[in-house]
């Protein structure tokens, strides 16, 4: 019953916001891939905000659900059968009065199954499309046949693009550049290697004391260098937001200057490699929102680049949807963690092959322990845990390594600012 009443809800509020684009015509950025969707959004929606009247997709509302919500202009009811009839008259008072609508939409899509990102761009014409990275086991890989037909679904907004539209994606992504191959719309490439019409340079971490507090790097541009500073992130990968969003402004006509300016008063959003003050004057990288083999990879060699005056604990849960590539992906996670960790601490099931896997690399046992649940994890931390430890903490989103953080953290009343998943609906599951 409650899938029938979803697929009801969806139905008409996909209506209402076909309904809705066709009226007020705003431009159309979308932005797609398997990792860092979420913060190229946020990076993105906080460079255009500085000259238009941009709405962004809150939070990873990504979904056949959020999508319309988004273009509705409407907060995720839930389960609640009265709010949603809310949104459904929200939606009507859209299409049948004059409202301020926003000039620009910045759209977050994600495929959780063959068919969720086409779909969309059946009723969806981008005017932008924003491509994040598509690696060789993509996020969700266990619904569909092969890595390739996720990569493909993933990468379908820009076959939806007219031949005046953009396709911005990185020059660095070997499976992005290949199937970019058959766009016949705009192209601008960015990335940290030469050759792509947008280079950034990294520099490297930016620390107020002991602590990181941002990333520096330069941005290159037709010969011509601009310095950025992300504040609040941690990790060369953490650069690919800013130079997607410089990229996007460009085509905006917005001054280079002004978008670096912009950049810096970006944040990542929560839940993405956050640097945060935790318990017993330690430093808590807080990765916890969800998790894939290549985004692990990534964490880990940002918590090689801190510096520590303690332990380095790297706390790894599960991660999910990788079908039959989940063990060979955990195992590989485990032997490149065993040479990051001085204490490595595995949550979840799936986490015993990351354990394993640091096994087989000869991490001595007694820097390894696994627990079942997030909970667990954040008891035995909390007593764990000594001043000038580093702690990362990242897992997909079933697992709840929030919990953990949350733990962890040292001014447990700015949670619900600093973390991810704090509201009262996921705190009730």
């Amino acid at each position: 019953m409650k899938t029938f009443l979803k697929s009801i809800i969806v139905a008409i509020t996909t209506l209402e916001a076909k309904m809705v684009l066709k009226k007020y015509k705003p431009t159309i950025v979308v932005v797609t891939g398997s990792v860092g969707k979420t913060s190229m959004k946020d990076a993105v929606a906080h460079v255009l905000e500085q000259q238009f009247f941009v709405r962004k997709s809150q939070k990873s509302y990504n979904s056949e659900t959020g999508v319309p919500l988004t273009i509705l202009g409407c907060e995720n009811p839930w389960n609640s059968h009265v709010l949603w009839m809310k949104v459904i008259v929200e939606g009507l008072l859209l299409i049948f009065t004059q409202n301020h609508y926003p000039k620009i939409l910045v759209l977050e899509v994600g495929a959780d199954k063959p068919g969720d990102v086409k779909g969309m761009m059946d009723w969806i014409t981008p005017n932008v499309v924003i491509v994040t990275k598509l690696p060789s086991i993509p996020v969700h890989v266990e619904a569909y046949a092969s890595p390739d037909q996720t990569r493909e679904e993933e990468f379908s907004p820009a076959h939806a693009l007219g031949s005046d539209g953009t396709l911005i994606y990185s020059k660095d992504d070997e499976f992005a550049a290949e199937l970019a191959k058959g766009v016949g719309a705009n192209v601008i490439t960015y990335g940290l290697k030469e050759g792509a019409d947008i280079v950034g340079e990294y520099k490297g971490l930016v620390y107020d004391g002991n602590a990181p507090k941002g990333i520096s790097a330069d941005i290159i541009r037709d010969g011509k260098r601009e310095c950025v500073v992300v504040n609040g992130a941690a990790g060369k990968h953490q650069l690919y937001p800013a130079l997607g969003a410089y990229a996007t402004g460009l085509v905006f006509d917005l001054i280079p200057s002004q978008i670096c300016e912009a950049i810096q008063g970006y944040t990542p959003p929560q839940g993405r490699m956050r640097v945060h003050e935790g318990i017993k004057n330690t430093l808590l990288i807080d990765d916890s929102y969800n998790a894939s083999p290549v985004a692990m990879i990534a964490a880990l060699d940002t918590l090689n680049e801190i510096q520590a005056a303690g332990e380095k604990i790297v706390v790894l849960g599960d991660m999910l949807e990788l079908g039959t590539f989940s063990m060979d992906e955990h195992m590989h996670v485990g032997r490149y963690a065993a040479k990051k960790a001085d204490l490595l601490v595995t949550v979840g099931l799936r986490a015993k092959g990351i354990a394993d896997g640091a096994n087989k690399a000869r991490m001595a046992k007694k820097n390894m322990v696994h627990f079942n649940t997030s909970e667990e994890a954040a008891e035995f931390l909390i007593e764990k845990v000594e001043s000038g430890d580093v702690v990362l903490v990242k897992g997909s989103q079933g697992v709840r390594m929030e919990k953990i953080t949350e733990a962890l953290l040292q001014d447990k009343s700015r949670a619900s600012e600093l973390l991810v998943r704090q509201d009262v609906e996921w705190k009730k599951r």
